[in-house]
């Protein structure tokens, strides 16, 4: 599904934008037309399986195939790097629900410099179109394109601008953390959904890939963010020019992941503080029996030679990260260095997958080229970073889960790809943390009683029908169990929306599950 979306008509401001009828129409048969050309293409993947023509592996599996989402955001980056030119505003124009241009009118600008910024949007949303079409040929995905948002939410998004983290992480602000997580996620939902088109991803069992520097994983429907009830992957918009070699990338590069893929995964320790230290042993230990490997490098020469020894599959750091506001990008400490985006590409640091457990590694606001852009060109496919600030405890306990449950999920084919996988852990951090206060905090409760329902609660959470159910019911599911009316779910800092997966992880597959789907569906 590609549709034209770009309207040469130009509503100026101050004045006020009238829609009348025919623009009205024109929003409602463009919104209609999406949905039933979505509907049209999910119709010959559900008859497949109706008929039997398609069998299930797991009835876990996502059933349809993934949603292509084009958000197109005007980076604030870009304008301060320009210097405020006039041209540029003329460009950073947004569009209205019914993708009308709507621009303000200066005195300084003429109707030609408009005219020329409008034809400089027009290719760059027309390219969008092209890349996303060529995204959604690998399965045969819908697109929906929505128009293109830029300083009408630059307030909301302002919050978590990399110059405030510092800000940010002090326990008084910190507890606001996720009240300002769901004010930007209400706020993106009204301005890009219509209710048909809301009710339809709430009810799409289908993976979602957006092109977008906008966190899509905080969108909320009906109350629920959009990466709890879904596995979301994000390809960054900025710069332009990666999106066609992350394409390019999946095209010519087949990588699928092994059972034995822990024998090819690398955790590298860049920090050797107390509070890193602390579960950094227990990843040591874990790892002779696991049998991953683990190499704590003090100095970049370190890690490259550690990545050119070992050719990891799975290369996880474990450090501390941090932004350079003067070139507007992010790079990991490794010991007293900084590794950069120029170094990863010089020392061809890669592995198809990359889990970055750092602090704000792809920041949403503040950053035109975040450390995650340099993996992909050297190669890799999947790059799990991180929009904010994370807490050592936290990020230490979702790897260490990984390494964990990557040894099942890579022999037992529960999970197709690595999409689901690292998705799954990921939100299940949240349900797992608030059974953990729970049972550390209440002395008058059947303790045995609580582990059960967590782990019946981890694996419901497997299947998209059960999730939605299970987020709004968590509070009172523990609070049952206790002796306490405290809502231990809501009040618990949700870390898993500080993730962002980059890249089309959708499009890795595990081994095991492979096998199994060719089995049952052999003609």
């Amino acid at each position: 599904l590609q549709i034209e979306s770009t309207f040469s008509v130009v509503h100026f401001r101050p004045a006020k934008v009238a829609h009348f009828g025919p623009a009205r129409v024109v929003y409602y048969v463009r919104r209609l037309h999406y949905i039933n050309q979505i509907n049209n293409i999910d119709l010959f993947t559900k008859a497949a399986y109706i008929e039997k023509s398609i069998h299930y592996v797991n009835m876990q599996d996502s059933k349809l195939s993934p949603i292509v989402l084009v958000l197109p955001f005007h980076n604030p980056d870009l304008k301060k790097i320009h210097g405020g030119k006039a041209l540029i505003d003329t460009i950073q124009v947004e569009q209205t629900e019914n993708y009308i241009n709507v621009i303000e009118t200066k005195e300084d600008i003429d109707l030609e410099m408009y005219t020329a910024g409008i034809k400089v949007l027009r290719m760059r949303l027309n390219y969008l179109d092209d890349v996303a079409f060529l995204h959604s040929s690998f399965l045969y995905s819908p697109i929906i394109r929505f128009p293109i948002y830029g300083k009408s939410i630059y307030r909301e998004l302002s919050f978590f601008r990399t110059q405030a983290f510092p800000n940010l992480t002090t326990p008084k602000n910190w507890r606001k953390i996720k009240k300002s997580i769901f004010k930007f996620g209400k706020i993106l939902s009204d301005k890009i959904l219509s209710d048909k088109l809301s009710k339809l991803i709430k009810a799409r069992d289908g993976q979602v890939v957006c092109i977008s520097d906008v966190p899509i994983e905080w969108l909320l429907i009906d109350g629920v963010p959009l990466s709890f009830s879904h596995d979301v992957c994000r390809l960054p918009e900025t710069s332009l020019h990666g999106l066609m070699s992350i394409f390019a990338s999946n095209k010519t590069m087949s990588y699928s992941i092994p059972e034995e893929v822990l024998e090819h995964t690398l955790v590298i320790m860049g920090s050797d503080e107390t509070h890193f230290r602390v579960w950094q042993d227990h990843v040591i230990d874990l790892s002779k029996s696991k049998k991953f490997i683990v190499r704590e490098c003090n100095s970049i020469e370190e890690v490259k030679k550690a990545v050119l020894e070992f050719n990891p599959h799975i290369l996880i750091f474990d450090c501390h990260g941090d932004y350079d506001e003067k070139t507007r990008s992010s790079f990991l400490w490794i010991g007293d260095e900084k590794l950069c985006g120029e170094d990863v590409i010089q020392n061809n640091i890669f592995a198809p997958i990359i889990f970055l457990s750092a602090c704000g590694t792809a920041p949403t606001y503040g950053t035109i080229n975040p450390i995650g852009n340099a993996f992909f060109e050297t190669g890799s496919i999947s790059i799990t970073s991180t929009y904010l600030p994370i807490s050592v405890e936290a990020g230490s306990v979702l790897y260490i889960r990984i390494l964990h449950m990557l040894e099942k999920a890579s022999k037992n084919g529960l999970h197709k790809n690595w999409l689901s996988f690292v998705s799954h852990i990921i939100r299940t951090s949240w349900i797992i943390e608030a059974y953990g206060k729970a049972l550390g905090q209440e002395k008058a409760i059947n303790k045995q009683t609580l582990i059960e329902s967590n782990s019946n609660d981890l694996i419901e959470s497997m299947f998209f029908s059960k999730r939605r159910k299970i987020f709004k019911e968590m509070d009172n599911r523990i609070s049952k169990l206790t002796t306490s009316n405290r809502l231990f779910f809501s009040e618990i800092i949700p870390e898993y929306l500080l993730y962002s997966n980059l890249g089309r992880s959708d499009l890795i597959y595990f081994d095991s599950w492979k096998k199994e789907h060719l089995d049952k569906n052999a003609s």
